[in-house]
């Protein structure tokens, strides 16, 4: 079939996947985000930058859902600050002179922040009861502060024996020790209490350590980390107890599929791909399948943990986030973090609400329980701008058909940035961001180009959740992978639309286009 049935068909699988759930919270950071950590049982966030600010984010998620609820049905936009963002949820900008609010009327605050290190904050983690938080820094000095108050009340001195800069620093949830991977893949252990070093594992991987992840519920001293192009399962106080092979590719991210029987682990690759891995099946020699999310990177990974225990999210460099269901091999939803921003953080709060966040945007997602509420009356607002809108054929939702074992998942069809864009082109829609955030102290956002950014994702959100709603279901549906071989309107011949004219790079573009180093972007000095 003709080009364009092969595009209809990809269109409609992607419409399939996407998600009605909308975010609650949209926070826009002049000063790019580099590290992220959300408390274990309280609304909180925790933020560390580019420049070493380190900033306490609290939220009202009840007052927030109200909010998005009422303007979901009366199409009214929710703003705060210099945000005049038309989206029914809460969109604001923090800049460096953001405001502590004592109160959370808004819905959120910024309870203290602080200039924490020397260059950029590295890595954030909280001890089990959330009463603490640890930061490292391009500094090498790691510092130990109330959570509450944000004051410091222990730090290292600089860490000399560092021969590389810091990637990961990660709290044992039951013992007093710190572990901190570094560019170099060595692994250093610290007692949480005197900042001593009690361990070393030299050349845990052959580059950087991108990742770590605990096994708590097996053993206090078993961890899994990703590093390179191994996944490696190691005892702190032993060394490397198995690791894969080589997977040819650099793995940037892992989590526990389920966080409580510790059994399947799920990791990101370079490629695009989400692999998935069973230890005590084959002793971690190699992984056991792999799912296609996205022709970019998979940047982060974390566990939905919900009842089913077979599901993760994946945020990818092209701005999606991807729920993958493990089990079945395939991804089942998709959401729209930022056009024009990847995802570089992903979390699950107390309350097993998602929270994704790139260098620039921070959203905080309803919970499946709120967006099931609020479907019914977005989906009915929007209707009316999908009627005046035209410029895009109508096309039915895609049916994935039947589920695949796990090990056929490899010819799933994936849905990358490109396809999101071939559905903005139609439209007419999708400008690109003129924001030009540099270095670490960030420059003002352009504002008429940055509406054209929000108006887009909304845009897109708002024809995803109707058609998904209101698409008339079919008894037998074609297979998304058969699609292009019906007969369908769309492969009449269609007259050639002009070429757009190609548009000069912005600096945010630019930024974007810079390489990876160790899975984190590559930037001087930071």
């Amino acid at each position: 079939m003709g080009k364009k049935s092969a595009k209809s068909a990809k269109i409609a699988a992607t419409q399939a996947m996407a998600s009605t759930c909308q975010p609650l919270l949209e926070l826009k950071h002049e000063d790019p985000v580099f590290s992220l950590a959300a408390h274990p049982t309280r609304p909180l966030i925790v933020t560390g930058s580019a420049s070493g600010r380190v900033k306490l984010l609290s939220y009202d998620a009840e007052l927030l859902a109200d909010k998005l609820k009422a303007n979901s049905k009366t199409g009214k936009t929710i703003s705060s600050g210099e945000s005049t963002k038309k989206k029914p949820w809460l969109v604001s900008k923090l800049g460096e002179k953001d405001e502590i609010l004592g109160a959370q009327d808004s819905g959120f605050a910024v309870q203290w922040k602080t200039k924490r290190h020397k260059g950029s904050c590295r890595s954030i983690s909280f001890d089990k009861s959330g009463d603490h938080v640890y930061t490292v820094g391009l500094d090498k000095i790691i510092k130990c502060a109330s959570t509450e108050t944000g004051q410091v009340v222990k730090k290292s001195d600089e860490m000399k024996d560092w021969s590389s800069n810091v990637t990961q620093l990660l709290k044992a949830p039951n013992k007093d020790m710190l572990l901190v991977g570094t560019e170099s893949g060595n692994l250093f252990v610290y007692d949480s209490r005197t900042f001593k070093q009690v361990y070393m594992i030299p050349n845990l991987h052959d580059d950087a350590i991108n990742k770590m992840t605990h096994m708590a519920g097996s053993s206090d001293y078993k961890y899994i980390s990703v590093g390179s192009t191994t996944v490696t399962e190691f005892d702190i106080r032993k060394g490397i107890v198995r690791q894969s092979e080589d997977q040819e590719d650099e793995i940037l991210a892992v989590d526990y599929v389920d966080r409580e029987n510790f059994k399947t682990l799920s990791c990101g690759m370079g490629d695009g791909v989400v692999t998935i891995w069973k230890p005590e099946k084959n002793n971690l020699s190699d992984q056991i399948s792999r799912v296609r999310v996205s022709k970019e990177s998979v940047e982060t990974i974390v566990s939905t943990m919900d009842d089913t225990g077979d599901s993760v999210w994946a945020g990818t460099a092209d701005g999606l986030i991807k729920k993958v269901n493990t089990r079945m091999g395939k991804v089942t939803e998709a959401r729209i973090h930022s056009m024009n921003d990847d995802v570089s953080f992903l979390d699950i709060d107390f309350d097993y609400r998602l929270i994704s966040c790139g260098m620039d945007k921070l959203k905080i997602w309803s919970a499946d329980a709120e967006s099931d509420e609020e479907e019914s009356d977005f989906s009915r607002n929007s209707s009316d701008s999908e009627e005046d809108d035209n410029s895009e054929d109508d096309i039915q939702g895609g049916h994935d058909g039947e589920a695949k074992e796990v090990s056929d998942v490899d010819s799933f069809e994936s849905f990358g940035s490109d396809d999101w864009e071939d559905m903005l082109d139609d439209s007419g829609e999708g400008e690109e961001d003129a924001d030009d955030a540099e270095g670490a102290e960030g420059a003002e956002e352009s504002e008429g180009e940055d509406e054209n950014e929000d108006e887009s994702e909304l845009a897109v959100l708002t024809k995803l959740a109707v058609k998904r709603r209101f698409a008339p279901a079919k008894a037998d549906q074609t297979p998304i992978e058969t699609i292009s071989n019906a007969p369908a309107e769309e492969d009449k011949p269609a007259a050639e639309k002009p070429k757009k004219k190609q548009k000069k790079l912005t600096g945010k573009q630019l930024k974007n286009m810079q390489t990876h180093e160790h899975g984190i972007r590559k930037f001087d000095d930071l």
